[in-house]
This record gives structure tokens, C-alpha cells and sequence, in this order.
């Protein structure tokens, strides 16, 4: 499992998930579709989680194929 930072953490923000890597750079995680599936998006198209808790898992849920070396999630306010 990538390491997860926590940025800042105030009840009451909405917060998205950032991606920041050697290979990909900086990315954000989208809303789930349909079928709960996630996938990077620029930080317009990020997804937004009401809570810090919603979003830390989201990336615990991530597919394998996200969790590649190198790779740091971190929650970050939305505003």
C-alpha cells in the first residue's frame, strides 16, 4: 500500500485525493462511476469526498494496478 499523508483535516470541508508520482506527476482521483470505479483526472474533474475519512478510503480501496512504487496519495482540502 502507498504511503497516505494526511494534509490538513478540519470536519465541515469537502476534500479530493491527490496522486503525486515520478512517472505520472500530479494527478487527482475521480468521482466512482456506476460500477464504483475510479480513475486520475485533472483536479477540475477530481472527485470530491464530504469527509477526510470518505477519501483516505478511497485510496485504501484503489485496484493494485494504482498502488505502484513511487507513488503518494494524500487528502487534500477541496477549496
Amino acid at each position: 500500500m502507498p504511503p497516505v499523508r494526511r494534509s490538513r483535516y478540519n470536519s465541515g470541508m469537502d476534500f479530493v485525493v491527490k496522486l503525486t508520482s515520478r512517472d505520472l506527476g500530479v494527478c487527482w482521483l475521480s468521482a466512482a462511476n456506476e460500477a464504483g470505479l475510479r480513475s486520475l483526472a485533472t483536479r477540475e474533474q477530481a472527485g470530491i469526498s464530504q469527509s477526510y475519512e470518505d477519501a483516505n478510503l478511497a485510496i485504501r480501496k484503489l485496484p493494485q494496478a494504482f498502488k505502484g512504487t513511487g507513488r503518494i496519495y494524500s487528502v487534500e482540502s477541496a477549496h
